[in-house]
C-alpha cells in the first residue's frame, strides 16, 4: 500500500516582535519672529535757509566819498606825502606837484557836483582839472576836459581846512568807453606854514 507522504506546511514564522512604530514627527514649533535690527536713523538733509533778499538799489540821488589816500603823482619822479589828515600833497621841488584819482562811476550816472576838500595856506590857488580820454582815440581838448575850477587859499585857523563844490560840466553823464579822473595840480609843501594839500572829494550823482 502506497504511503501518503505528508508534507509538512512550513510555515513561516512571522516576527512576532511588533514593529517599532514609526517615529512621528512633532509639529514644528513656530517660528520666532527675529526681532527688528536697530538701524540708524537716515539722516535728512538740512535745506539751509534762503538767504535775505538784498533791496536794489533804487535809482535817485547818491553820494560816494573819495580819500586822499587814492590819489598819486601824475609824475612818478616826484612822489608824495601825507600829512595825516590835512591831506596828501606832491613833493615836488616848487611846490607845483600834481596829484590824480580815477572817478569810478557806473555808464549812465549823471554827476550833480563834486565837492573838493583841500587846505591851502599860501598865496596861490590850488587847480581842479575834471577830464576823460577815450578808450580807441585821442581825446580832443573839447572832449578831454569836464570841468575846470580854482581852490584859493581860505580856511579858518587852527586847521585852515576849506572846500569848494563843482556844478558846471561840459558834459556830466558818464559814457561809455571813456575813462574818467580828476588831477588836482600845484600841491606842495613850501613851509613848515605854508601848504597845499588835497584831502578827499565827495560826489552827488544821480543814476
Amino acid at each position: 500500500m502506497a504511503k501518503v507522504q505528508k508534507t509538512k506546511k512550513v510555515v513561516t514564522a512571522k516576527k512576532s516582535a511588533k514593529a517599532a512604530p514609526k517615529a512621528t514627527k512633532k509639529a514644528a514649533a513656530p517660528a520666532k519672529k527675529a526681532a527688528p535690527k536697530k538701524t540708524a536713523p537716515t539722516p535728512t538733509k538740512k535745506i539751509p535757509a534762503p538767504l535775505p533778499k538784498l533791496p536794489l538799489p533804487r535809482a535817485g540821488k547818491k553820494i560816494i566819498y573819495i580819500d586822499s589816500c587814492l590819489f598819486f603823482p601824475a609824475y612818478s619822479s616826484d612822489g608824495y606825502s601825507d600829512d595825516y589828515q590835512a591831506g596828501r600833497y606832491a613833493n615836488s621841488d616848487d611846490g607845483t606837484g600834481t596829484l590824480q584819482a580815477p572817478i569810478v562811476l557806473p555808464v549812465g550816472a549823471k554827476i550833480n557836483t563834486i565837492t573838493v576838500y583841500y587846505k591851502n595856506t599860501t598865496q596861490d590857488d590850488i587847480q581842479v582839472n575834471f577830464v576823460r580820454k577815450h578808450t580807441e582815440h585821442w581825446a580832443s581838448t573839447e572832449e578831454y576836459l569836464i570841468s575846470y575850477e580854482a581852490l584859493s587859499p581860505a580856511g579858518i585857523a587852527p586847521d585852515y581846512f576849506s572846500s569848494v563844490v563843482i556844478n558846471h560840466f561840459g558834459d556830466n553823464k558818464i559814457k561809455e568807453k571813456y575813462l574818467y579822473y580828476i588831477m588836482i595840480s600845484m600841491l606842495g609843501k613850501l613851509s613848515d606854514t605854508e601848504i597845499r594839500t588835497i584831502r578827499g572829494l565827495r560826489i552827488d550823482y544821480s543814476y
